[in-house]
């Protein structure tokens, strides 16, 4: 997958957390309910930039280092 295509994969996930969290955001009524949920979104959109930017996965895991 090219550059851009990774881009704009890592956008759409993070676009639709943040859709997500403007939503819900108001009703929170309990700080640490507002606290426990924005850190779970923020894990979410890490992972979802760690997945998608790794790339081709290495057949040989001697590949890399003989490069």
């Amino acid at each position: 997958m090219d550059k851009s295509k990774i881009k704009q994969s890592i956008l759409r996930a993070v676009e639709a957390e943040i859709d997500a969290w403007l939503d819900i955001e108001p009703t929170f009524t309990d700080a640490f309910e507002y606290e426990k949920d924005l850190f779970a979104r923020t894990l979410r959109i890490g992972k979802s930039m760690m997945v998608n930017s790794q790339g081709k996965v290495s057949k040989d895991r001697n590949t890399k280092k003989k490069s």
